[in-house]
């Protein structure tokens, strides 16, 4: 019995053991001493972009200078994406707008939230195309990059469709006006009227888009999120502080376990009872 008793201790002492040591040498290969940490905070979850709603375009000149303007005029929408991960945020948002300032650049967009430790700047900035590259190269150079992308879209036959109909819109205007030169009766005349408005309606709202793109200062756009983080740590976590987590785990996971063998054993011996309480039954019952 003693010895039965030993046998068993030993048993549950080195499956204890075990499952400790297994959790111990987990935690080691997962999160190993001397690993820099990258503390992000809180606030950089809500993502690095956001919608502007105020839209910039360019124009180049693609071809010779005999060539027809609307032949060789690209009109294009460039924007430049950015997202910056700073653990000195006043600084780098500092040198942030002095880089816009010294580049002429306009700000279209600015959003800024969040507590000290977690803070968020939002900024869309409208650079003059020369300028472009070199606002995004110092900017590029500032904290720690997370995001960047550039996207350039060709806007040259959404501007000359716009400008079509701007001129289609303008001569079915004059047309209608020429009409009314002509005698009618007054109901012809209210809706010529009526029409005539509506055309000159459309044809300022066109006017509205075509302005865009033809404005005096062009503009492409830049759209920085600024977010404040803490600085790297090097991860160091000491052995007593592994060994009580593992303890823990060890303890919750081994009790779980024994207690669902137990409920195995109870079961397999109900079982084998209730097997041998059967037989019992036919034995009796072919004797009879």
């Amino acid at each position: 019995m003693k010895r039965t008793l030993l046998f068993w201790t030993a048993i549950f002492l080195i499956g204890f053991a075990a499952m400790f040591s297994f959790r111990l040498t987990y935690g080691y290969i997962t999160q190993p001493n001397g690993e820099i940490i990258q503390q992000v905070s809180s606030s950089g979850l809500n993502g690095y972009t956001f919608e502007l709603s105020k839209r910039n375009f360019a124009g180049q000149n693609q071809g010779s200078a005999s060539a027809a303007p609307s032949a060789v005029d690209q009109r294009f929408e460039k924007i430049a994406t950015l997202g910056i991960a700073s653990t000195e945020f006043d600084a780098d948002e500092a040198r942030v707008r002095d880089i816009g300032e010294q580049a002429g650049a306009l700000i279209q967009h600015e959003l800024a939230f969040g507590l000290t430790g977690q803070r968020q700047l939002q900024l869309a900035l409208g650079i003059n195309p020369a300028e472009f590259d070199s606002v995004i190269a110092e900017l590029r150079l500032i904290g720690r990059a997370t995001q960047f992308q550039v996207n350039k879209i060709d806007k040259t036959n959404e501007y000359r469709t716009l400008i079509a109909q701007q001129t289609s819109l303008q001569q079915s205007r004059d047309n209608l006006i020429a009409l009314k030169q002509r005698d009618a009766e007054l109901a012809d005349l209210i809706a010529l009227e009526t029409r005539i408005l509506d055309l000159e309606n459309q044809i300022q709202n066109l006017g509205v888009a075509v302005g865009e793109f033809d404005s005096e200062f062009e503009f492409v756009t830049v759209k920085m999120t600024l977010v404040e983080t803490s600085p790297a740590a090097v991860r160091d976590i000491s052995f007593m502080r592994r060994a009580k987590i593992a303890l823990e785990w060890a303890l919750a996971s081994y009790a779980a376990l024994c207690i669902s063998f137990g409920f195995f054993m109870i079961g397999v011996t109900l079982l084998g009872v209730v097997v041998g309480w059967v037989r019992k039954l036919k034995t009796a019952s072919v004797i009879s």
